[in-house]
């Protein structure tokens, strides 16, 4: 009786396609939002790591954010907690002709690649495009984060593999 009523079920059911996800546009980040997030970012290492000052306030800026700008900000966050950091990294070896970076950027770009902050052939530091996108401005943000949270805290022996053999 049940795998009739089942049979009877599946049987009058209408066919169901699922809709397809609507697909986001790619959309570059604006100034406004990039500052928005660099500035919430700035506050926050302030606060952690016991570092005077303030952070700039964000603007309104509806324009695409370019890359300099994002790499500008990053290393406004990059010096304030410099002095916080509690181990010297081994520099991470790149080839900077790869690069579509120009202007003061492309030197504090490579400060960052070096120090493992932002990633060496990362949409920030190769891409042919004058922004980033939502997708790319959060990789870079997360990879940065990681990074200053991986230096500004003292590292323990028993949970740091890399320290093992030192």
């Amino acid at each position: 009786m049940s795998v009739l009523l089942a049979a009877l079920v599946l049987a009058t059911q209408e066919k169901h396609t699922p809709k397809p996800l609507p697909q986001a546009a790619k959309s570059f980040v604006t100034v406004g939002e990039a500052n928005t997030v660099l500035f919430q970012l700035e506050s926050a290492t302030r606060k952690i790591l016991k570092v005077g000052g303030s952070a700039k306030k964000p603007s309104e800026n509806k324009k695409e954010a370019t890359r300099a700008q994002i790499i500008d900000g990053l290393f406004a966050i990059y010096e304030v907690a410099r002095p916080k950091f509690r181990i010297a990294p081994n520099p991470i070896k790149f080839d900077d002709k790869v690069f579509s970076v120009t202007g003061q950027s492309r030197g504090r770009l490579q400060i960052l690649v070096r120090q493992g902050f932002v990633g060496r052939v990362s949409p920030l530091a190769t891409s042919k495009t004058p922004g980033l996108s939502l997708e790319e401005f959060g990789d870079s943000i997360g990879l940065f984060v990681a990074r200053l949270a991986d230096l500004s805290h003292t590292p323990s022996r028993q949970w740091s593999p890399y320290l093992w053999d030192r």
